[in-house]
């Protein structure tokens, strides 16, 4: 599976059905929160990248919490493919 994963450009995983769009919405919010976490780390380091991201405080995360599907996004990576 490393080789797989480690010289692939582009993978596809089936995680299984998706009748409620619970993927779409976790997925929403993952791409939300990384997009929260590169801004937090450069406005607060003065740089982009993640060397220190357990430092990094996300601004305004209780509101931003709110604008997101918590729930979605825990049922995704609780799924048997990312254990």
């Amino acid at each position: 599976m490393m080789d797989i994963f480690q010289f692939s450009t582009c993978t596809l995983a089936h995680l299984g059905d998706d009748d409620d769009n619970t993927a779409e919405h976790a997925f929403h919010g993952l791409s939300v929160i990384f997009e929260a976490l590169v801004k937090s780390t450069s406005e607060q380091n003065g740089i982009s990248t993640f060397d220190s991201i357990e430092n990094v405080k996300i601004q305004n995360w209780s509101s931003l919490r709110q604008t997101i599907d918590m729930v979605a996004i825990k049922t995704i990576v609780t799924k048997p493919y990312f254990k």
